[in-house]
């Protein structure tokens, strides 16, 4: 909240409703957790690679749509300012 000097007026600065830069910055903080869980997981692979490889790889893919839709809901979410 911002108060101009001349008229004594308040002036409220609104929220913005999208944000692509919010968006961007969560996909990659999402993206680098993501690959660090998968080399975790790698440390192991030659006792499950056979058997496991499909789950591992739907594990993937489920994680990554999660990721870009929760990014698309970051662009949405409206910045709260503190006072």
């Amino acid at each position: 909240m911002k108060k101009n000097l001349s008229t004594d007026v308040v002036i409220e600065s609104v929220p913005k409703r999208f944000s692509i830069k919010r968006g961007i910055s969560f996909f990659g903080i999402g993206n680098l957790f993501l690959i660090f869980i998968v080399l975790l997981i790698l440390f192991n692979w030659s006792r499950w690679f056979n058997e496991g490889i499909i789950y591992f790889v739907i594990f993937i893919l489920l994680s990554e749509v999660m990721i870009l839709i929760l990014s698309f809901i970051a662009c949405l979410k409206p910045r709260v300012y503190k006072d």
